[in-house]
């Protein structure tokens, strides 16, 4: 058996990245030997269609379920196309939610956790190191910019990369282009995230 974890890094100790297919890589583990391969998530640089490329890239790895974060629609169906289970929600560092997975604490689901609405589009700018920098925005959820400029929020922009923090116990987890860490609850204490500043 294998399964395939978005990861913000390439070991066991890297956080579990909530963005599919704007991850930078897929840990694929055997969760019985934990013996891993890195597997590059080269749909991370598409300008469209990012969750898809994403989706038919680990289902060509072999793999026999996913677990990530957050899932739109058409990247569940895809999955599940292909007989994968898929496990939402994952927060923490990889050794931590394969650890999860071990002792069947991960819910497996069929539902996608997000919508295709304004906000959900490219990977463009994420902080894997290979995001198309700063420069002019070009409309709503698809700017390429990082944000320096005046406007919602009061004027703060933290820009895509950085970490959502809990203001109870201090849990980090990495921030997620397109989704306020407001609208996250912690992993640990369930209290609403807030943006590292």
């Amino acid at each position: 058996m294998k399964i395939a974890i978005s990861s913000s890094g390439a070991n066991l100790d890297e956080q579990v990245d909530p963005g599919f297919g704007c991850c930078r890589c897929f840990i694929v583990i055997d969760p019985a030997t934990e013996a891993f391969d890195v597997l590059e998530n080269e749909a991370a640089v598409s300008s469209s269609g990012a969750g898809i490329q994403a989706a038919q890239m680990v289902v060509a790895a072999g793999v026999d379920a996913v677990i990530t974060g957050k899932l739109k629609p058409n990247v569940t169906d895809v999955l599940e196309a292909a007989g994968l289970n898929v496990y939402l929600g994952a927060a923490g560092t990889i050794r931590d939610v394969l650890k999860q997975y071990q002792d069947g604490r991960l819910l497996k689901t069929s539902d996608p956790s997000v919508g295709d609405g304004p906000g959900t589009g490219p990977c463009r700018g994420r902080a894997t190191g290979r995001g198309m920098g700063q420069g002019v925005g070009q409309g709503i959820g698809q700017g390429m910019g990082q944000g320096q400029g005046m406007g919602r929020d009061g004027g703060f922009r933290a820009g895509p990369g950085g970490y959502c923090i809990c203001p109870n116990c201090e849990e980090r987890v990495p921030h997620e282009l397109g989704y306020p860490c407001f609208e996250n609850t912690c992993p640990k204490c369930g209290t609403v995230m807030t943006r590292e500043r």
